[in-house]
C-alpha cells in the first residue's frame, strides 16, 4: 500500500485497519479520478469519516443483536457516485471534476452508505 495513503489519517496513534482496507479497495478511483482533479485529500476525509460511522453503527448493531451492511458499501458506493459523475459529465459535454466535487460536496457517497446501513 502507499505510504502515503497510510500516513494520511489516523486514529490517536493508531491507523484504522477498516480504513487501510477501503483505501486499497478505493484506490485505482482515488489515484485516477479524484487526484487529478485535485479532490484526493476531500475523498479520503470522507473515506475515514464513513469508516468512523461504519465501525460506530456495527457496534451499536452488535449491541442491539443485529446486523448491518458491511464496509465493503462504501466501496460500492463510491463507485455508483463515480459512474453517476462520469455518467453526467458525458450527459452535458462537461468536466468530470466538475461532477466528482460535486459528489463530495452533496455528499452522494455518505447519504448512499448511510441509506444501505439503516
Amino acid at each position: 500500500m502507499n505510504t502515503q495513503l497510510k500516513n494520511d489519517f489516523y486514529l490517536g496513534n493508531q491507523m484504522s485497519e477498516n480504513y487501510e482496507k477501503v483505501l486499497e479497495w478505493c484506490r485505482n478511483i482515488l489515484e485516477n479520478d479524484f487526484k487529478p482533479c485535485g479532490l484526493e485529500n476531500e475523498l479520503k476525509k470522507e473515506l475515514y469519516d464513513l469508516t468512523l460511522d461504519w465501525e460506530r453503527r456495527k457496534e451499536e448493531a452488535e449491541r442491539e443483536k443485529r446486523q448491518i451492511g458491511g464496509l465493503m458499501v462504501i466501496f460500492h458506493g463510491l463507485m455508483k457516485s463515480w459512474r453517476q459523475a462520469e455518467g453526467l459529465a458525458k450527459k452535458y459535454n462537461k468536466n468530470v471534476c466538475c461532477y466528482l466535487k460535486m459528489s463530495l460536496e452533496n455528499k452522494w457517497l455518505t447519504n448512499y452508505c448511510c441509506s444501505m446501513w439503516e
